[in-house]
C-alpha cells in the first residue's frame, strides 16, 4: 500500500525502504509521521544498515509546516527517525556519508539561509 491509515484518514508522501527479494519487493515505512521523502540521500553504516536524510514538508493534516531535515537509520530491526535541524526551510540537496570511522555526516542546503550547512555525529 502506498498509504499509511490513521485517525485523520489515508496519507500519502511518506518514506518507504524497499529490498528486493527472490519473491518481489519487501517494503518498510522509514517516517509515517509527516509528509516526507523529498531531497533523499541513501548510504550504508558500517554494519551494512541503511540510513536515509530527507526533507520533511509538513505534518499529514497540512495544519503544520515543518520544512525540517530529518535523517533515518535502521538498526536491523527497526527505522528510527530523528529531526537534524527545523531552523527555516532546511533540507534541500542532502547528501549523507560515513566515514570509516562510522561518523554519519550530511550535507544540507537551507532555502531560507541561502546557506549550504554540514551536520555530523
Amino acid at each position: 500500500s502506498s498509504q499509511y491509515t490513521d485517525a485523520l484518514g489515508a496519507h500519502e508522501k511518506l518514506l518507504k525502504y524497499a529490498v528486493q527479494t527472490q519473491t518481489g519487493w519487501n517494503t518498510m515505512i522509514v517516517d509515517e509521521t509527516v509528509q516526507c521523502g523529498r531531497h533523499c540521500s541513501l548510504a550504508f553504516n558500517a554494519e551494512g544498515n541503511p540510513a536515509i536524510a530527507y526533507y520533511a514538508e509538513q505534518n499529514h493534516s497540512g495544519s503544520t509546516t515543518l520544512q525540517d531535515l530529518k535523517f533515518a537509520e535502521y538498526s536491523g530491526s527497526a527505522w528510527e527517525p530523528e529531526t537534524i535541524s527545523a531552523q527555516g526551510d532546511i533540507g534541500h540537496y542532502n547528501q549523507l556519508w560515513f566515514d570509516n570511522t562510522g561518523t554519519a555526516y550530511i550535507g544540507s542546503y537551507s532555502q531560507s539561509l541561502d546557506t549550504i550547512f554540514l551536520f555530523y555525529r
